[in-house]
């Protein structure tokens, strides 16, 4: 009988590795996390008060993110991104479905997060103190914090947004990179938009990592830009290419700053101002008094940032 036994265990063993198998191909492990933090330092629970997980941590990278938005992915992955993590969370066990959805988009730096957070920013949406910068609309608060571009989205009115994207944001590590750059931009008028540029700001390739703010100046538009120039090589390159493509431009001084104005048939006149280690420019409907307040406040920004 003992013999018996053993010879079905062994006739056993085939099937069951079988099982075994395709049990295994049942779920994708790619998609779920289960250490306990990322390769960006995050903690892969984001505990919530008042509300349970639901599920794993979903995880997507470049190579599958058009599964979770398609149609939208290109525009994340240009962007920088470098990874997402989705949970959904319950506020009792007995819901039926998850009333509250976190998604965390790894955008490699904080620029790249920032310049999601205004593309990805529509019509009605409203200034939040969450994170370093935020917004806010009904069922929606997005916010950055360090390299992080982070939705949180809530599907029952008496989700207290607000006060979970404030939890959510304290999770997130300390940056260990900030917004300096903002700091740079001129503190004037009435802001309308800030963009991040990654690549060829106005068409332009050598004009990479470009900040750009549009203002309400006394009823005009004007957009005030800045890229890092420590080696003024940026400069060089754009008068250079200035002066091969036959664009007419002028130094004088104002304000006690140095300035280019560049006569441009395509884009009308603006101007370049070097300061600080950054190279500024300066588009719009730009009058004697709109440029007089914005060399005022790049020599006071310079004078102030500088170490």
């Amino acid at each position: 009988m003992p013999n018996l036994k053993r010879i079905l265990l062994l006739l056993m063993l085939p099937v069951i590795g079988t099982g075994l198998y395709l049990e295994g191909q049942s779920y994708d492990p790619s998609r779920v996390v289960y250490s306990p933090r990322g390769s960006s330092g995050v903690s892969q629970t984001i505990r919530i008060k008042g509300f349970t997980q639901s599920g794993h941590v979903k995880k997507y990278t470049k190579e599958d993110l058009y599964e979770y938005i398609d149609g939208h992915a290109e525009y994340f992955i240009s962007a920088g991104f470098r990874e997402l993590r989705v949970s959904e969370y319950k506020a009792s066990p007995a819901e039926d479905t998850p009333g509250l959805k976190v998604e965390l988009y790894d955008m490699g730096t904080p620029l790249q997060a920032l310049g999601v957070l205004e593309d990805e920013r529509t019509d009605g949406m409203s200034p939040i103190d969450v994170g370093q910068q935020g917004y806010i609309t009904e069922g929606l608060v997005t916010f950055i914090k360090g390299p992080f571009y982070v939705r949180v989205l809530g599907y029952r009115p008496d989700i207290p947004l607000t006060e979970v994207a404030r939890e959510v944001s304290k999770t997130l590590p300390r940056q260990t990179e900030d917004l300096q750059m903002l700091n740079r931009l001129p503190r004037m008028g009435t802001p309308l938009r800030t963009r991040y540029y990654r690549e060829a700001y106005r068409g332009l390739s050598l004009l990479n990592n470009v900040l750009a703010r549009e203002y309400d100046l006394g009823g005009r538009r004007v957009e005030v830009s800045l890229v890092e120039d420590r080696g003024g090589e940026i400069l060089n390159s754009l008068l250079g290419f200035l002066k091969e493509s036959g664009i007419k431009y002028n130094s004088l001084t104002s304000e006690g700053l140095s300035l280019f104005r560049i006569e441009d048939p395509y884009e009308g006149n603006w101007y370049i101002i070097p300061s600080g280690g950054y190279t500024y420019m300066v588009f719009g409907e730009v009058g004697p008094a709109q440029l007089t307040q914005v060399l005022r406040e790049v020599k006071r920004v310079a004078f102030k940032t500088l170490p």
